[in-house]
């Protein structure tokens, strides 16, 4: 599978720094990726107002032109695999899954209020409501969602048996992957959670894993690991008075911990390999049975059929 080059990783973490958690996309803070398939450049120097007839033809979009295209008589997996429409699915259901929890809504409740208490008391004027707080909060936990599930898996499946990870692609549709209590210490050593003389040292964290989950050794869903890094993220960034916001918290502890010692192939998408690899016209041809000739000449005609004459559009 095609990784996430270090730099590519650096790169992403700035854009996400960079964005307003405005509350859009669901509660997230992140601007809708969606999934580009052709490369843009602003760089308009030297081009010739003049269009050449290649350039206007239609642009190749393997979501309409392609083998890959949606088929509503196939399997949906079947099309062009959409990665944000998917983590925003199972964010939608992990948030739910947590915060109406009780133990899970009780703290909510209550570390927002003090929080906010804080924040009041330090001079910070807070013009949000608890709901506001919430919904900030929820924005930021979905802009770096798509990381912490990575992550989750990633560490599951590097420290499970087969008791903690599906050992089939069928078990996976009746049992959730989670992540055994190992695999979380080794991901909190790595990305140094822990600080010693602070509210938010080794012991801490293993009373907050036993209030997530009930356990000091049962495995932990996706759900609970979200809950758990945002408790984590209180201890050491608001309950310290660093940021007098459990979301402004939580960004601190991705931003400053959690992505830069995680380790980029941890993180990693493992999906990038579809659009770079597979999402081509080059593998569109060869799926339809066209065969790349030699002959030049052959070659522009085949190329030539493929859209109208008069219009440029795409016949297929």
């Amino acid at each position: 599978l095609t990784r996430r080059t270090e730099e590519e990783h650096a790169a992403h973490a700035a854009h996400k720094k960079a964005m307003s958690f405005d509350g859009s996309k669901k509660g997230s803070a992140k601007a809708k990726r969606g999934v580009s398939f052709v490369e843009e450049t602003d760089d308009l120097d030297g081009v010739s107002e003049e269009i050449s007839d290649f350039d206007a033809k239609e642009a190749f979009d393997p979501r309409r032109h392609s083998v890959f295209a949606t088929r509503g008589d196939t399997a949906d997996a079947r099309d062009v695999f959409d990665g944000d429409s998917a983590y925003d699915a199972a964010f939608d259901a992990d948030w739910r899954a947590w915060t109406r929890d009780e133990k899970g809504k009780r703290f909510l409740t209550l570390r927002l209020a003090r929080v906010a208490e804080a924040a009041v008391n330090a001079g910070e004027v807070l013009p949000r409501s608890p709901r506001d707080a919430k919904a900030e909060l929820r924005a930021v936990a979905r802009a770096y969602y798509d990381e912490i599930a990575r992550a989750h898996r990633r560490f599951a499946a590097e420290f499970s048996s087969s008791d903690f990870f599906p050992a089939s692609a069928e078990a996976c549709l009746t049992r959730a992957v989670t992540l055994p209590r190992a695999g979380f210490d080794a991901l909190a050593k790595k990305c140094a959670f822990a600080q010693t003389r602070t509210k938010c040292t080794e012991a801490h964290i293993g009373a907050f894993y036993e209030t997530v989950v009930g356990s000091a050794s049962a495995p932990l869903t996706r759900a609970q690991f979200l809950e758990l890094l945002v408790r984590v993220a209180d201890a050491k960034y608001a309950k310290s008075g660093a940021h007098h916001s459990l979301a402004r918290a939580l960004e601190a502890l991705c931003e400053n911990d959690f992505l830069p010692r995680a380790g980029a192939d941890f993180l990693a998408d493992p999906d990038v390999f579809r659009l770079k690899k597979l999402y081509l016209e080059e593998t569109d041809d060869v799926f339809r049975g066209d065969i790349i000739v030699d002959d030049t000449k052959e070659e522009e005609l085949r190329l030539a059929a493929k859209f109208d004459e008069e219009t440029g559009a795409r016949r297929d």
